[in-house]
């Protein structure tokens, strides 16, 4: 009977993989069915030297989580109680050698739990002093599945263990099957921007490029190339800033958008640079599992004339003074290049773009150069 229960709360999982918004009630419902009261995924570093066992590039309210869950975890993340976890400490070690699951008393012992904050002051605070995690190492990401029980549960023991670690196969093929299906989703709207002739790649956890389409590979050239699955620049400014814009948005949460550096120029040798922006997957192309994690888009400035000063001063306020260096900003011209050829001061050149960011409601050359490409267009 129990196993049966077990067998269709999976069941329930695998339908969360098509649709995500399902997730907290499958796991809700797998968790009653292992006789625990909360359960989630959880990524970890395989690296036992990292000073934070979490992973910084995710966010946990970004994971599959049951609801029991998710007011213990939020106050988790908030008040950072995963750092100096006992639970993380010790226990990583072991999934890292390779135990299918751990149990709460093969990581602190009684004496230990009485005087534990983390036990007294997190989950015994929210009613859940039991604790077991499955194991469930992949490729690129490990995962890990917490299981909680409540206050008037027994805590999980070892013939428990065995019996739940038969399911860790389950577990990965629900995370393999839920990355594949969001990457195909991810590879068709690059594909689709391809039609549209719009320079497109998609982008990992690691910042490594899973799939880019015709148009963004005739990019690829001596100014711009892939290097062991990662986009690099010739010219070292913008190698440096294509990677901190990279970097940047895998940190971030990305529905965080405000807080990212959404664009980035790429040199060229020859002609104008190449626009690279960053675009967050979100909403239907979410990837809980974080395979698939960004889009980036390029735009080839070499394809669009340059705007006309006038339109500037229309569309944005702009003086004549403004709008000229306006323009040669978004041909692309670097700002001690575009004083030089205007005849003014650096300096000068400085104040006026300023004030040009604020007109145009941008804060860096990068965004200036998106928002004037597509009024050229």
């Amino acid at each position: 009977m129990r196993e049966d229960r077990i067998r269709s709360a999976l069941d329930r999982c695998y339908d969360a993989v098509i649709a995500p918004n399902l997730w907290a009630d499958a796991l809700q419902d797998l968790a009653r069915a292992f006789d625990a009261a909360a359960m989630m995924f959880y990524p970890y570093q395989r690296n036992l030297a990292a000073a934070d066992p979490r992973d910084p590039n995710k966010s946990f309210t970004k994971v599959p989580i049951s609801h029991e869950y998710q007011e213990l975890i939020d106050e988790y993340e908030k008040n950072r109680w995963y750092l100096n976890h006992y639970r993380a400490e010790r226990g990583l070690p072991l999934m890292v050698s390779g135990q299918s699951v751990v149990l709460e008393h093969e990581l602190a012992t009684d004496d230990e739990r009485r005087t534990s904050r983390h036990y007294n002051d997190l989950y015994l605070r929210f009613g859940f002093p039991g604790y077991a995690m499955i194991n469930v190492p992949m490729l690129d990401q490990s995962w890990c599945i917490p299981m909680l029980r409540a206050t008037e549960q027994a805590h999980f023991n070892p013939e428990e263990a065995r019996y739940i670690s038969r399911f860790a196969p389950q577990f990965r093929r629900l995370i393999n099957l839920s990355e594949k299906l969001e990457i195909e989703k991810g590879c068709a709207v690059v594909m689709g921007l391809g039609s549209l002739r719009t320079p497109a790649a998609l982008i990992d956890w690691r910042g490594k490029v899973l799939s880019l389409n015709v148009a963004a590979e005739d990019l690829l050239g001596p100014d711009l190339a892939l290097v062991r699955g990662v986009f690099a620049a010739t010219d070292p400014a913008s190698h440096q800033g294509l990677q901190a814009m990279i970097r940047n948005a895998l940190r971030e949460d990305r529905t965080s958008v405000g807080h990212m550096y959404p664009s980035s120029l790429v040199a060229r040798r020859e002609g104008r640079p190449i626009l690279a922006e960053i675009l967050p997957l979100s909403g239907t192309y979410l990837d809980l599992f974080d395979r698939a994690h960004l889009l980036l888009l390029f735009t080839d400035l070499n394809r669009f004339r340059a705007p006309r000063e006038e339109r500037l001063r229309t569309t944005f306020g702009l003086t004549a003074s403004e709008a000229r260096l306006a323009a040669k900003i978004g041909a692309g011209t670097e700002l001690r290049t575009a004083a030089d050829e205007l005849g003014i001061t650096y300096e000068t050149a400085r104040v006026q773009l300023r004030i040009v960011f604020h007109k145009t409601d941008t804060h860096r050359q990068g965004e200036l150069i998106a928002l004037l490409s597509r009024l050229a267009r």
